[in-house]
């Protein structure tokens, strides 16, 4: 765990404990007249990332809920410039990628404290969250590399994963006790990162493959340096061989920011 990941851990028992504090000074009920359950869908997330978020919410004590998200990946092609830096690799030896589409999910589990009298689960709050999310893409490649006519063929398993947290605040309205608006507006995080590639290959294993990999690696490196946001990580690069390929990880980390309005039923 680096300095950033235990700064945010130590933040957020500190928030656990703030909000356990002030819930006993206030002595509020173990349950809130009104609605106790919401569920949310956070259209920005479809529209933006063409994820389907959905959130639990439950008044668990007073001022005290807990939350659970959970966001599907909507299967989508792969474009913009990471699919562009995936196709140059590919044409640079002569060959033709055939992308499948990306699918994956995220959960973020969170626990809300309510500065309101009213209570869970209405007005301003901060929450302590943690987010974990994996998505995956497959992909064909095959051609006949142009400097000595050898034909290869490869399935890559590309892996990307995150893991981390931070603090959120927000506030929630339950108008006529029915229809639900909150609205996150602040969330900064820190979050880790894993992008992983899984090669097997009819040529990687080979002699062959030992002539190829110096140019290969230059034009990946060329490739991923231009990319945004992850393209300063590509010192951190790591790759181990296997039987008939190999596996390559590419760690990073950096601050997340969290926003949205989700729209939802109360209960």
């Amino acid at each position: 765990m680096n300095s950033v990941t235990k700064y945010i851990a130590l933040l957020i028992i500190t928030c656990f404990c703030v909000a356990g504090n002030a819930q006993h000074r206030q002595g509020m009920p173990l349950s809130n007249k009104g609605p106790q359950n919401v569920v949310k869908y956070n259209l920005l997330g479809t529209i933006a990332y063409r994820n389907i978020p959905i959130y639990y919410e439950r008044a668990i004590y007073g001022r005290m809920a807990i939350s659970a998200g959970f966001g599907y990946k909507i299967p989508t092609k792969v474009g913009g410039a990471y699919g562009a830096a995936i196709k140059n690799i590919v044409e640079k030896v002569g060959g033709e990628a055939n992308f499948g589409k990306i699918k994956g999910f995220s959960v973020t589990p969170e626990l809300k404290f309510y500065f309101s009298e009213k209570g869970a689960p209405k007005g301003f709050y901060i929450a302590p969250y943690f987010r974990y999310s994996r998505y995956r893409l497959n992909m064909a490649a095959s051609g006949t590399n142009p400097t000595d006519k050898v034909y290869y063929d490869a399935d890559v398993a590309f892996q990307y994963e995150s893991i981390g947290g931070g603090i959120q605040l927000g506030a929630q309205w339950l108008i006529n006790d029915i229809f639900a608006i909150d609205w996150f507006f602040f969330g900064p995080g820190y979050i880790n990162h894993n992008l992983s590639v899984d090669v097997t290959s009819n040529v990687v294993s080979s002699a062959k493959w030992q002539e190829w990999e110096t140019d290969f690696e230059a034009d990946v490196a060329t490739e991923v340096a231009a990319l945004p946001l992850i393209g300063g990580f590509l010192d951190n690069f790591e790759a181990d061989a296997k039987h008939n390929g190999f596996i390559a990880n590419m760690p990073f980390g950096f601050v997340n920011w969290r926003f949205g309005v989700s729209l939802g039923y109360s209960f």
